[in-house]
């Protein structure tokens, strides 16, 4: 009651890894409610919303779930029971509003691709396929580096955000969230500005 150290700190404990069959991700513009037989952890990304996830389920199982909570939207499916993929998406009016990509959780990483689509404001029927995919789509999901740790805002989406207008690190916090939270990748933003500088100034001459 004096020290607020938390009592587990003087109680023996015993750890073990727990194994489930799925892992992967989702990305969601708000936050949603996932199920208590699902492990997540969730993480701000730029333009919405990030969940590591891991359960036991089904692709049966994950569709249900995904087509309950966003079943208004349009939704496209990819779904492989014989190598435990499952990979889903919702769109309104070409803009993705969530996506949710399980596989074994000894399988192709696709958290970095996955959390890149929320970058991208509008998808056509191609990028749609490609998104799924993830295959020849790499201007959706080759975003390089990440920059902003706090909000999984890669070196991509920043430059994009300086060729779009953003002059300094304020604007650029204003257009992806980059350097708005601790603000430890500030000093790498202003690089990055500047070299966008200087690179314009060396084409204007």
């Amino acid at each position: 009651p004096f020290s607020g150290q938390p009592e587990l700190k003087s109680t023996p404990v015993r750890l073990k890894p727990l194994h489930f069959k799925q892992a992967g991700g989702l990305v969601v513009r708000e936050a949603v409610e996932l199920p208590r037989t699902c492990w997540w952890a969730r993480v701000a990304l730029a333009g919405g919303i990030g969940y590591r996830v891991a359960n036991d389920w089904s692709c049966s199982e994950a569709s249900t779930w995904f087509t309950d909570v966003f079943g208004d939207f349009e939704i496209a499916e990819l779904n492989d029971p014989l190598q435990g993929v499952y990979r889903v998406a919702a769109f309104k009016n070409g803009r993705l509003e969530a996506a949710l990509f399980l596989g074994p959780p000894d399988g192709e990483p696709v958290w970095d691709s996955l959390k890149a689509l929320l970058c991208v404001e509008m998808l056509d029927g191609n990028r749609r396929r490609f998104a799924l995919s993830l295959r020849g789509s790499g201007e959706l999901v080759d975003q390089g580096p990440m920059v902003c740790a706090c909000f999984g805002v890669s070196k991509g989406a920043i430059c994009d955000a300086i060729e779009g207008g953003a002059s300094d690190a304020t604007a650029v916090g204003t257009a992806v969230k980059a350097g708005t939270n601790c603000g430890s990748c500030i000093p790498e933003i202003r690089k990055m500005i500047i070299a966008a500088q200087r690179q314009l100034i060396g084409e204007t001459v």
